[in-house]
């Protein structure tokens, strides 16, 4: 804002068409053109791509975040991951945050806790971190939310076309690394191509090129 921007909420994009090489997008407020578009629009972004006239591999998946009572027993946990089942916790205060990717959820926007994924989730967490039996779950302490996922889990960065760049589809990494992609956006915007770091596999291409990358650390 201090630089000039203009900041609106509320105003949902409900369509957009190619204006010369930027685009003009509609929102029930009105229409607004510019020469790039940056799309950043999580678990929305396949349908808002759509609108853009663009394919986009992006699409919500429910998760769920278990958060124990205070446990009486003192701890400080990094993330800890369980690669060979993606079971994971964290400390959160004097409680636990764990959970892991169900494989039987299917994509969408479905809403409301998966209390019956409790069960397969503490199931495989005992097994590797067994002092979990000397804790209680506080369902009122946790919640569900959408990750927006990618066919191999890593995030579409750049151009998908000529306007148009795509900053989404983390699938759960976003805030970890919201600060460099910051900074890649604006290097886009500015240069037409990252400085900071070379992100070319991360490309929003690369399906339709088949190549798709490996990633173990999905939770």
């Amino acid at each position: 804002r201090a630089l000039g921007a203009e900041v609106r909420f509320a105003e949902p994009v409900v369509g957009a068409e190619r204006v010369g090489r930027g685009f003009r997008v509609y929102t029930p407020k009105g229409a607004h053109e510019a020469p790039l578009v940056l799309l950043a629009t999580g678990a929305w972004t396949g349908a808002v791509g759509r609108l853009f006239g663009v394919d986009l591999p992006v699409w919500p998946l429910r998760r769920m975040v278990f958060a124990t009572a205070p446990t009486p027993f003192p701890h400080a946990f990094p993330l800890t991951v369980d690669l060979g089942t993606g079971f994971y916790l964290r400390s959160e205060g004097p409680r636990l945050l764990l959970g892991r990717s169900n494989p039987e959820e299917r994509p969408g926007f479905l809403e409301g806790m998966d209390w019956g994924s409790l069960g397969p989730t503490l199931e495989v967490g005992l097994a590797r971190f067994p002092f979990l039996e000397e804790a209680a779950l506080d369902p009122r302490a946790s919640w569900w939310g959408y990750y927006e996922v990618t066919p191999d889990h890593n995030p579409l960065l750049g151009f998908a076309v000529e306007g148009l760049l795509v900053a989404a589809g983390f699938s759960g990494h976003g805030v970890q690394q919201a600060a460099m992609v910051g900074r890649l956006m604006a290097e886009f915007a500015r240069y037409g191509e990252a400085k900071s770091l070379d992100v070319t596999p991360l490309r929003p291409g690369r399906f339709r090129e088949g190549k798709p990358l490996a990633e173990r650390g999905v939770v």
